[in-house]
């Protein structure tokens, strides 16, 4: 099946736009702002430094471009300042305007530290190299598949001829673990369902809610993040299997002391009135000690469903 991709403001509302409630205006906005931004000219770099570290006293974290940047900053912002103060090295947020320049931009070592996801990190791992600290926990790192409640959808094998959006090709839980999921139960999402990729996680759960597509590529933090008004009309169809969460890596060429500095802050967080408040407002329960070996999982359902590494 051809593969369609959706970006534009115009497209989300086709389906009678006195349908959108004010209320959700500012939701919607934060979603059109990433597929404003995608294009690949914009580089959200705080104040308009270039990614590369050429200060050694600040370190520039990499984030997944999974949010809107304004979102992106808002939620990460307090982690970097938290940092700041625990380490004595100054940390600013950074992202790139899409999956692939993220990617590209990890495969040069252009920040010191990354957030990005499991498959993304041992793409890098031994080249250039990057070690990780700490790894999410408390929530699984999974993709769901969602559909409206009304929609007479209550099976996979429902899905055969149906619309199904993802938010990005790279997107490892939302696109990569569904589309496997998929496939092992006896669906090829090419040939036997209609696929799309939107601009943001947002706008997959948007367009199923708007009856643009039938059924979704997502993931946890996507739908928990989605309004209630619109996520108490949807259900999880399916849910993958899971992975180990995403880590903060480390460059491999920061000094040792610093490495540590950074990873003593990220685990003593949740035992710190103001780190556990930080990660509340992340989302995050807390952070936990991990090794490359644990990815070992992840390099294991790479091979066998066909993705490089």
């Amino acid at each position: 099946m051809a593969i369609n991709w959706l970006t534009s403001y115009e497209e989300l509302r086709i389906i009678n736009p006195m349908r959108l409630f004010v209320r959700y205006y500012l939701w919607i906005f934060a979603v059109l702002l990433l597929a404003g931004c995608s294009n690949g000219k914009v580089d959200y770099i705080p104040k308009g430094e270039k990614v590369a570290g050429e200060n050694r006293e600040r370190l520039v974290l990499g984030v997944m471009p999974s949010l809107p940047p304004t979102k992106l900053f808002t939620k990460y912002q307090p982690l970097a300042d938290y940092l700041t103060r625990k380490t004595g090295k100054e940390v600013v947020i950074s992202t790139a305007p899409n999956f692939q320049e993220y990617m590209v931009r990890l495969q040069k070592g252009e920040y010191e530290m990354i957030l990005p996801n499991p498959y993304q990190y041992i793409m890098v791992s031994k080249s250039p190299g990057y070690a990780p600290l700490v790894k999410i926990s408390g929530i699984p790192f999974q993709g769901f598949i969602v559909v409206r409640k009304d929609s007479g959808i209550n099976g996979i094998q429902d899905l055969k001829g149906k619309k199904i959006a993802y938010p990005d090709p790279s997107a490892l839980a939302a696109t990569m673990q569904v589309r496997a999921y998929l496939k092992r139960n006896g669906i090829d999402p090419e040939r036997d369902t209609r696929e799309s990729y939107a601009a943001s996680q947002e706008s997959v759960i948007f367009g199923v809610h708007q009856r643009l597509f039938d059924a979704a590529g997502t993931w946890p933090e996507a739908l928990e993040g989605t309004p209630d008004d619109i996520r108490k009309g949807l259900k999880v169809l399916a849910e993958t299997e899971t992975l180990p969460h995403r880590p903060i890596a480390i460059r491999s060429d920061i000094p040792s002391d610093v490495s540590e500095k950074v990873k003593k802050a990220l685990l003593s967080m949740n035992d710190d009135p103001e780190g556990h408040n930080i990660l509340a407002s992340i989302g995050y329960h807390a952070f936990e000690a991990v090794s490359d070996k644990d990815y070992d999982k992840v390099r294991e359902w790479a091979r066998k469903n066909g993705y490089p590494f």
